[in-house]
């Protein structure tokens, strides 16, 4: 299936290709007038980077455990498997 071409300007994605974008952080769309408080917004949008990233870095500081724990998950669901053949 392709993507949508129904043309609303307010079709989350027929919306954008038409040059009307929607804020992240508030809703608001650019046909609209835009954000109505832009500079809470954008503080909005570097806090979830911010975290995004601490978030990024704690998974490869963990990395082994985390493949450790799906490598066992993955065995564990493996013999499950193989006790209903």
């Amino acid at each position: 299936m392709g993507p949508c071409l129904c043309g609303d300007p307010y079709c989350p994605s027929c919306g954008p290709a038409q040059g009307n974008y929607r804020c992240y952080q508030c809703g608001a769309w650019s046909a609209d007038g835009g954000c109505e408080d832009p500079d809470a917004c954008a503080q909005a949008d570097r806090d979830m980077a911010e975290a995004m990233a601490k978030e990024w870095e704690w998974e490869r500081e963990h990395a082994d455990e985390i493949e450790r724990a799906l490598r066992e998950e993955n065995y564990g669901n493996q013999r499950q498997e193989d006790r209903r053949d």
